[in-house]
């Protein structure tokens, strides 16, 4: 299954989004059936050959990333597509 550009999607299984637990930021799972929007789609892997991915933004209100003061709950994850829904075209 291919996504598009800012479509709305729903997580599979849970994830680990990038900087959970890093720097400060607190230990973040974001759980099945979250909603978030996709950023990126067909995402060269650095570790593998021939594996892309998709990029999604997850919005956790309440739990901040980098400075808690700039209140940003936008979260991202690398995630297989088979890792996600599709919810809208």
């Amino acid at each position: 299954m291919h996504f598009k550009v800012n479509s709305d999607v729903k997580l599979r299984v849970p994830k680990i989004p990038y900087y959970s637990g890093y720097a400060g930021n607190p230990i973040v799972k974001i759980p099945a059936g979250t909603i978030g929007k996709v950023h990126s789609v067909n995402v060269p892997s650095v570790r593998r050959d021939n594996v892309t991915f998709t990029v999604v933004t997850f919005k956790l209100p309440g739990i901040y990333s980098g400075n808690p003061v700039l209140k940003n709950d936008i979260w991202t994850c690398s995630c297989q597509n088979s890792e996600l829904e599709r919810i809208n075209q």
